[in-house]
């Protein structure tokens, strides 16, 4: 699964992007995930990739302005990993 923030007509958003680089834009599916960080933080793949089964991307890959995957947190955070 190929995750992306992104700009689109002013908005910013974050969705997942298709093997047709198109992308399905998850965050008015998933309102309580503001960005990518929050998924990440709550843990929510499994959630995203539930949501998106049989949906249709609302827009081509071109159509948007990519952003940085997920913005740098404060200098202050700590991170933790898990594989």
């Amino acid at each position: 699964m190929k995750l992306a923030s992104y700009n689109h007509n002013g908005r910013a958003s974050w969705g997942v992007v298709t093997d047709d680089a198109r992308i399905i834009d998850v965050r008015p599916r998933l309102p309580r995930h503001h960005t990518l960080l929050d998924v990440l933080r709550a843990d929510a793949l499994d959630e995203v990739r539930k949501t998106i089964i049989d949906v249709r991307p609302d827009f081509k890959v071109g159509e948007v302005e990519l952003l940085p995957p997920v913005v740098a947190p404060r200098p202050d955070a700590r991170w933790a990993c898990r594989s």
